[in-house]
């Protein structure tokens, strides 16, 4: 028996000090709006004409918040009552400011019971009562009324908005389905972005909801995007290759028609545009070209997908299945990448050189300069330049041609056997032998007899052409002598120095 007393003792005394830590614990009353709370927090008002609901902002640190949850957490009741589900939080169409005396705070707040149509009511807000708390928390509860003839009225048009609802996102699904099957796979995504858009305003169609996301998710998916074109090169001046994006869908065999695409540059160093749109036509292509680059990138990573532009709508009341969307669109998104040169540089480049001899009182020679062709070649490569190989015939040149008839000669043969080639860079060399020194050279101030040394003056004009309209777009002149025991070997000593002098003007040629 004493040892069942000793229990009981240890049980009142550890429920005492329990009692004593907890309301230590629990934040008291500082504040309230009235000395007693009201009755109807305590039990529900009544009256033949209207009825009441009681919302509540527990604990609320922010005092303005806490009003607003009040009447929102009261007007939910009220939908509640009537007999349909809210598909969203309710907000207050008027913003509660905050005021000192809280108890003596009215407003006529026009509440619009959302995603159900563009009906009001007028929902009174009677009374309020708050408490603060020593955290500096806020409890309100806030008493309101809306008249109950208004009742009846209100479920009855609910009621038809909701079947109307109902039937067209039906409808929508329908439609969609069939478009599939037709193949019109853009037309498809329309119709169930429409279906989602309907019976998103009814959470009692919300069956109808999931299917019209489901199909959405199921079409998005079901693209991808390949390149028609092969862009490689984007321009510092302005402009690119040609970026020819096509859509495809794994659900059609069929051209995709009016997909809106979505292009950028990752790191916003280009501008791309489309001159007829965003959309895909009817072999569901849509052609763009780099407008400008705008920054220092010397390559540009390039995203294609489907816009979400269709979708925004979707972001204000379903994020999360916004965030989705967008998952897919990066998941079905082509990458590719563009050079940023020089445009001059980008375009294919045949490069040939000739030679005019000219030698003493014998007629000029003409023919290729193989071996310095290989090394201009070499030196355009190098600064950029795409240089294709070519095999040029030396019977195109005819003996005594001059150097306007070399160009056009070299010009339509390139333009006829080599259809890639863009650019043309013609290369005359005019090459005066001089002779031997100290017989053909006589200097006063030396006597040089049978020197062997053969001199040579070349002058070298460049001309680069854009095939497509014959303009000559960069021109150059290199002059430079050369000495050796044989003419040939003064002419190609004479092309080292020439080359020597290119080094540095080609760098801005």
């Amino acid at each position: 028996m004493k040892r069942i007393h000793k229990l009981f003792l240890m049980f009142y005394f550890v429920l005492f000090i329990t009692n004593i830590l907890i309301s230590e614990d629990v934040p008291k009353v500082i504040k309230s709006s009235s000395p007693n709370m009201p009755d109807w927090v305590l039990k529900k008002k009544k009256s033949p004409q209207y009825v009441y609901f009681v919302g509540i902002g527990s604990r609320v640190s922010d005092l303005k918040e806490a009003k607003k949850s009040a009447v929102d957490d009261a007007v939910s009741q009220l939908v509640e009552y009537i007999g349909f589900r809210a598909t969203a939080k309710f907000k207050s169409t008027k913003e509660i400011s905050d005021m000192d005396n809280i108890s003596s705070f009215r407003h006529n707040i026009v509440q619009t019971l959302e995603g159900k149509g563009s009906a009001k009511v007028n929902i009174d807000i009677e009374d309020i009562y708050y408490e603060q708390y020593s955290d500096n928390t806020y409890t309100i509860y806030c008493l309101i009324k809306f008249p109950e003839s208004w009742v009846e009225k209100e479920r009855v048009r609910l009621q038809k908005l909701v079947e109307d609802q109902r039937t067209k996102a039906s409808l929508y699904i329908s439609e969609a389905n069939e478009s599939i099957k037709k193949g019109d796979v853009s037309r498809a995504i329309d119709l169930s972005i429409n279906a989602l858009l309907v019976s998103e305003k009814a959470a009692e169609n919300s069956d109808l909801y999931d299917e019209a996301k489901n199909l959405i998710v199921l079409l998005l998916s079901s693209l991808n995007f390949s390149l028609e074109s092969n862009p490689q090169f984007a321009y510092l001046e302005g402009g690119s290759d040609s970026i020819e994006v096509k859509a495809l869908s794994s659900k059609t065999t069929l051209p995709l028609k009016g997909v809106m695409v979505e292009i950028f540059e990752k790191n916003s160093n280009a501008i791309i545009t489309s001159k007829i749109g965003n959309t895909t036509d009817e072999n569901g292509l849509v052609k763009y070209e780099v407008e400008r680059v705008t920054g220092n990138s010397e390559v540009l990573n390039v995203f294609v997908s489907f816009s979400l532009n269709k979708f925004n709508a979707i972001s204000k009341f379903d994020e999360e299945f916004y965030h989705q969307i967008q998952d897919i669109q990066k998941a079905q998104a082509l990458w590719f990448n563009l050079n940023v040169i020089n445009k001059s540089k980008a375009s294919q480049m045949a490069v040939i050189v000739v030679d005019i001899i000219k030698e003493g009182n014998e007629k000029s020679k003409v023919s290729l300069s193989s071996k310095f062709e290989d090394a201009l070649s070499g030196k355009m490569a190098n600064i950029g330049y795409s240089i294709i190989s070519t095999d040029v015939p030396e019977s195109i040149f005819k003996e005594g041609m001059d150097e306007r008839g070399i160009k056009d000669a070299s010009f339509s043969y390139i333009k006829k056997n080599y259809p890639k080639a863009k650019k043309i860079l013609i290369g005359v060399r005019h090459i005066n032998v001089l002779g031997e020194i100290g017989k053909d050279i006589v200097f006063k101030e030396y006597d040089i007899n049978d020197s062997q040394i053969i001199a040579v003056d070349t002058r070298l004009v460049l001309n680069l052409i854009d095939i497509a309209t014959k303009k000559v777009e960069k021109g150059l002149n290199i002059e430079a002598k050369g000495l050796g025991l044989t003419v040939a070997q003064a002419i190609e000593n004479a092309g080292k120095n020439a080359l020597d002098k290119l080094k540095e003007k080609l760098q801005d040629f």
